[in-house]
C-alpha cells in the first residue's frame, strides 16, 4: 500500500505505530517462551507445528533478549533514530524523479533501464541517475551516516 502511494507517509507512520503496539504485547511471550525448559518448549514447538519456525527462531536468538524492561525501551525506539532514518532514505529514494528521454522516472524505473539489451541505453540512465543521485548526496550521505552511527 504504501509503495503504491508515497505520498501517504502518516498512513506508514500510523501503520507503524500499531505495529509496535502489537509487538510490545506479544513480547512477553517472546521472552517467556525463551525461558521455559528445552523440553517444555520443545513440546510447545512439536504442538504448534504452524508456528514451528517463529518458535525455533526466538529459541536460536535467544542469547540477545534483553530484560522485559529493555526489549520494551528498543521497541519504543525502534520508530525513531536509524529506522526513522532508513524510512527518510526510502522516501526520498522515491521521491526522485531521474528525467530520461523526455520521461521523469522513478527509481524503479531508471534502474530498469540498466538492465536494458542495449548499452547505449543501459549507460544513459546510469548517468542520468548518478546525476540526480549527486543532487541529492548532502542528504544521502547524512543519512546513511546517521544509519551507521546507530548500528555501530
Amino acid at each position: 500500500l504504501f509503495a503504491k502511494n508515497t505520498q501517504n507517509g502518516s498512513f506508514y507512520a500510523q501503520y507503524e505505530e500499531e505495529c509496535k503496539k502489537i509487538e510490545e504485547n506479544l513480547l512477553f511471550f517472546e521472552l517467556e517462551f525463551c525461558e521455559l525448559a528445552p523440553e517444555k518448549s520443545q513440546e510447545f514447538t512439536t504442538f504448534c507445528k504452524d508456528y514451528d519456525f517463529y518458535l525455533s527462531n526466538l529459541l536460536q536468538n535467544k542469547r540477545y533478549n534483553l530484560s522485559k524492561n529493555e526489549e520494551r525501551i528498543m521497541l519504543y525506539l525502534s520508530n525513531t533514530g536509524a529506522n526513522a532514518f532508513s524510512r527518510l532514505f526510502d522516501e526520498s529514494m522515491s521521491a526522485l524523479k531521474i528525467p530520461f528521454e523526455g520521461k521523469k522516472l522513478s527509481e524503479e524505473e531508471i534502474l530498469s533501464k540498466m538492465y536494458d539489451e542495449d548499452r547505449k541505453i543501459r549507460k544513459k540512465s546510469a548517468k542520468k541517475f548518478s546525476k540526480v543521485l549527486q543532487k541529492n548526496s548532502r542528504l544521502l550521505s547524512f543519512i546513511i551516516n546517521m544509519i551507521k552511527t546507530e548500528r555501530k
